[in-house]
């Protein structure tokens, strides 16, 4: 599952998500979004008025997460003008690329979305 899907039902709290504007600059630490213990899974730009920007931290074979999981943070744009079963999340990544590693950024509309560090314990995510 994705952090935006548990959200949605129920699973994530409230002071497990951060949301912030396409216009702010900011540094978080998620933990992994498997992982049921307490702290940020998810956090969440918005870049217009039905599209999200929604980073998550993924480790191999944590909760659902098998080991063909590459670790790192997971990019996907979320639009909530698209029905649900038409593909309303897009992952988004770079030509072999799932997800970033440390130093590893992803450019969307003029959303910059780095991985500045991290480890097994959770990684730290600056949006420029």
């Amino acid at each position: 599952y994705f952090a935006w899907e548990k959200y949605l039902s129920g699973w994530l709290s409230s002071d497990q998500v951060k949301c912030v504007s396409a216009k702010t600059k900011v540094k978080v630490t998620l933990s992994p979004q498997a992982d049921s213990s307490a702290g940020l899974k998810m956090l969440v730009v918005k870049v217009s008025e039905t599209k999200a920007l929604v980073v998550e931290y993924r480790v191999p074979g944590l909760g659902y997460d098998g080991m063909n999981v590459k670790q790192g943070a997971l990019v996907y744009l979320v639009d909530s003008a698209i029905d649900s079963g038409k593909d309303p999340i897009k992952v988004l990544t770079k030509p072999d690329i799932t997800t970033l590693k440390n130093k590893e950024s992803i450019k969307y509309s003029n959303v910059k979305i780095t991985q500045v560090s991290g480890n097994n314990a959770g990684i730290t995510i600056q949006v420029n």
